[in-house]
């Protein structure tokens, strides 16, 4: 759906590694149908980057695919795609039969979505030819379909809102309820969460309290590990709570009188505090679990491009919400032999402190390189940097320490504390480079896989 959306708004650098993920996955399902939805966007993303072959061959994959599936809509969209490439490519009379097959099957079941791409594409079409008579009669058809198309929506959605009016009049009450009920819901699982942590960090602390004991200096760093723990649990995990349970209770008591933009507002902020809490309930598990060697180091053959590109999917959000342009380079596709998932948290880790710690209007890259039997891995930004002091201390927990981000962004410490144990953890190396006002860049090794 997300990747329909860009491809539909014309932000085409978006959509392609949306649209190359739900291609490996629909291969992995055999799932044609949504193959042949795959390659009808790729065809559309290729046109317009000028790729012409490239977006013939997707085309042609798209009506094979749709073909095999007897899905007709799947069909008319890739024969239509297809003709606009058999036009840039001047091959005009592949273009009419596809065109002509197209709307002889959009016929059978009269879609006017799918018609209203026809005019579309066959304006163009005819613009290519030189034809601009033609081009002009279909770009009219279009504009006519389309008024028509948008009515249509527009005394629906008239009737649909209509409807939810009396319905929510008439449900009021039994609406707050359900919420009461989902909002006390929520409530009780962080409330489980907690417990479960905090009974975690115990069986931490008394472990690593058995394992040092003979040894007062270590005995002496546990004591300075259990306050900080405690200090985290009681602090860090309290605010996002109290901001939870304040918003939700407002809501509860003034929804009636709020206005729609003021509950947006109020549920972003309990969005909000809710990710930030499930960040550090998430590190906190990991951490405890790898002190207490319950994290199995399961390595495997990686393509690291594809953890790279789900990590700044998911980070798209936040980054956007502070206007920061996020970068991927690789000098080629590498595969890593790696533990999966703990190379996924630190990327989610680097990439998230880099968009924390950038202004507005900055830029975090990721950069993927090779040298020797090691593939090297960055994250950089050119945000507010660290001194040498500061950069010493990060990996010792007896000195955590957080400092804001550029928007009053909280964290714990913990993240880059978990990020060099799971780059060791993967027979790595784990440096940082930074500078006071000029921005970081975190980097990490990785074994190639032979």
């Amino acid at each position: 759906t997300i990747a329909l959306i860009y491809t539909e708004q014309g932000e085409y650098d978006k959509a392609m590694p949306l649209l190359k993920e739900i291609e490996t996955i629909s291969r992995e399902l055999s799932d044609k149908y949504l193959l042949s939805a795959a390659y009808s966007d790729l065809c559309r993303v290729y046109i317009f980057k000028k790729d012409y072959k490239t977006a013939l061959d997707m085309g042609l994959k798209s009506v094979e695919y749709a073909r095999e599936v007897s899905s007709i809509f799947g069909e008319v969209r890739g024969r239509i795609y297809l003709s606009l490439a058999y036009a840039h490519l001047g091959n005009f009379k592949q273009a009419d039969v596809n065109m002509g097959k197209a709307f002889e099957l959009n016929a059978q079941r009269g879609s006017d979505h799918y018609r209203l791409d026809y005019y579309k594409v066959y304006s163009t079409i005819y613009e290519l030819k030189g034809d601009y008579k033609k081009a002009l009669y279909y770009g009219n058809l279009h504009s006519v379909l389309q008024d028509s198309i948008m009515q249509k929506e527009y005394i629906a959605r008239g009737d649909e809102l209509e409807a939810v009016n009396k319905y929510v009049k008439a449900n009021s009450e039994n609406v707050l309820l359900e919420k009461t009920i989902k909002f006390k819901e929520v409530e009780r699982r962080y409330l489980i969460l907690i417990t479960f942590l905090l009974a975690l960090t115990f069986v931490v602390i008394f472990w690593r309290y058995r394992a040092t004991k003979a040894d007062k200096q270590k005995l002496s760093e546990m004591n300075a590990l259990k306050d900080i723990l405690f200090g985290i649990i009681a602090h860090d995990l309290k605010n996002p709570f109290l901001s939870i349970l304040g918003n939700t209770d407002l809501l509860l008591k003034e929804m009636d009188n709020l206005t729609k933009d003021e509950i947006t507002e109020i549920i972003k902020l309990i969005d909000n505090s809710g990710r930030q809490t499930y960040k550090l309930l998430e590190n906190l598990l990991y951490w405890s679990l790898s002190q207490t060697g319950k994290i199995e180091y399961s390595p495997e053959a990686i393509k690291l491009s594809e953890i790279v590109n789900e990590t700044l999917a998911l980070n798209t959000g936040s980054a956007q919400n502070k206007n920061i342009n996020l970068g991927f380079k690789a000098e080629d596709d590498f595969i890593a032999l790696c533990d999966k998932e703990m190379i996924k948290l630190v990327l989610r880790n680097l990439v998230s402190n880099g968009i924390k710690y950038t202004p507005e209007g900055g830029k975090v890259e990721v950069i993927i390189n090779r040298k020797d039997n090691n593939i090297v891995i960055s994250v950089e930004d050119n945000g507010i940097g660290m001194s040498a002091e500061r950069i010493k201390h990060l990996a010792d927990i007896a000195h955590k320490s957080t400092t804001p981000g550029t928007k009053g962004e909280k964290g714990t410490g913990l993240g880059l504390i978990l990020c060099r144990e799971f780059v060791e953890k993967n027979n790595g190396n784990f440096s940082i480079v930074s500078q006071e006002g000029k921005g970081s860049r975190f980097e990490f090794t990785l074994p190639a896989n032979s």
